[in-house]
């Protein structure tokens, strides 16, 4: 089994969340704040206000 494979089992396992962070980078019509927008997301998540 690959070594990713074994680190996400564990991460199920112990109920870390799991997902994908968007940073919409590469995209014309996105800005240039993908990355603080995601960052922004990410700390709301953390501090349970979703």
């Amino acid at each position: 089994m690959d070594i990713i494979h074994c680190i996400f089992d564990e991460l199920y396992k112990e109920n870390i969340p799991v997902g994908e962070v968007y940073t919409c980078l590469g995209l014309e019509d996105k800005g240039d704040n993908g990355i603080a927008l995601a960052a922004e997301a990410l700390l709301d998540f953390v501090k349970g206000k979703k």
